[in-house]
């Protein structure tokens, strides 16, 4: 019973530490449109195999 017991604690003080990170991670600034466009235009763009 102990076991479980420690695992919630643990998972619980995931949970509550996570999102702070997560925020942490992000970007100060959002990124230019157009420059997420011509990402997605290579991302998308067809590659040698598909030739």
């Amino acid at each position: 019973m102990r076991i479980p017991s420690r695992a919630l604690v643990i998972l619980g003080i995931l949970l509550t530490v996570s999102p702070a990170l997560a925020k942490d991670n992000q970007s100060k600034s959002p990124m230019d449109p157009q420059a997420m466009m011509e990402i997605w235009k290579q991302a998308a763009t067809p590659g040698e195999p598909h030739k």
